[in-house]
């Protein structure tokens, strides 16, 4: 599928949205330091999800660097979260998890390269 800008600033809302949603309720719920730390994390990339998605097309013409380093934070995140769950012999319970969540990282990643480089070729054309 072929992602627009409009397609890519939803899916950042989105799930901003929805990984604030999850990542509250960890830290609402009573469970060991560790785990609201994660939730905390999470939380924080939850907004970061959210300010990319509503900048996206801003940040396309002017930095796409803050949303790639976004996306590669993520990605990293999603690697120490699978690191904590091999440590704690749960490594096959986190791997659909990461697996997916990186599949969906790279995904957007590349769009967003793509988008950037659209625009950069369409601005030099009308320039």
């Amino acid at each position: 599928m072929r992602e627009t800008a409009r397609s890519l600033k939803m899916y950042f809302i989105l799930s901003g949205v929805l990984s604030g949603i999850q990542n509250g309720m960890i830290l609402g719920h009573d469970g060991p330091g560790l785990v609201k730390v994660f939730g905390l994390v999470g939380l924080c990339f939850a907004v970061a999800y959210l300010y990319a998605g509503i900048r996206l097309r801003e940040l396309l013409a002017t930095d796409v660097s803050q949303i790639l380093m976004i996306l590669l934070a993520g990605a990293c995140y999603l690697l120490v979260i699978f690191a904590l769950n091999a440590f704690l012999g749960q490594a096959t319970s986190a791997l659909p998890m990461v697996v997916l969540g990186l599949a969906i990282t790279w995904y957007l990643y590349a769009n967003v390269r793509r988008l950037e480089t659209e625009s950069r070729v369409a601005s030099a054309a009308s320039g």
